[in-house]
């Protein structure tokens, strides 16, 4: 028996699957196979070490990624996709009984999704008449933080440095994703 919430929750409808002859830019799917220096990499891989469960600490990976950042690993989070690292951050940086979460109107569509999950008010944000993200609309929405997509989904379009930059120090006291 499911849940009251789950009785309630909005399915998600993913992306149109248009079939073969098309490229689909929307899902992150490549097109064409892996390139030469990755196939060899691919015929050196130890297929016996996938019978073994990964570091859930991702060591190696979260040492590598904090060198090239010039970070400590601790500043590094790792998860298995952006879906999963955005169901941790939405519980644990938003309140439901907050003011709204700020996000565009056009974006990505699971941002909404995951507000309803955790009960999380929202309010999407107009894009400007050429899909761009205005800084500025955000400052006067007083909300509990901002999500956005940069550059954003599906529109592609970047909002920049400045521009981002104008959304943190709007923000400076919460959580921008």
């Amino acid at each position: 028996m499911l849940s009251k919430k789950a009785r309630t929750i909005k399915e998600y409808a993913a992306g149109e699957q248009p079939g073969a002859g098309y490229i689909k830019l929307n899902t992150n799917e490549n097109p064409y196979p892996p390139g030469q220096k990755t196939a060899e990499v691919l015929r050196g891989f130890d297929a016996a070490s996938l019978r073994l469960y990964p570091d859930p600490d991702c060591r190696g990976l979260k040492e590598a990624f904090a060198r090239l950042n010039e970070v400590t690993p601790g500043n590094i989070f790792v998860g298995n996709g952006s879906d999963e690292v955005l169901a941790f951050c939405f519980p644990a940086f938003y309140e439901k009984d907050g003011a709204p979460l700020l996000m565009p109107d056009v974006s990505y569509s699971f941002y909404p999704v995951f507000c309803n999950l955790f009960d999380i008010p929202y309010r999407r944000t107009p894009v400007k008449a050429d899909f761009t993200i205005d800084p500025a609309d955000y400052g006067r929405d007083g909300g509990q933080g901002v999500v956005f997509a940069d550059p954003n989904a599906p529109t592609a379009l970047g909002l920049g440095l400045r521009g981002i930059e104008a959304i943190l120090e709007e923000f400076e006291d919460k959580v921008v994703i």
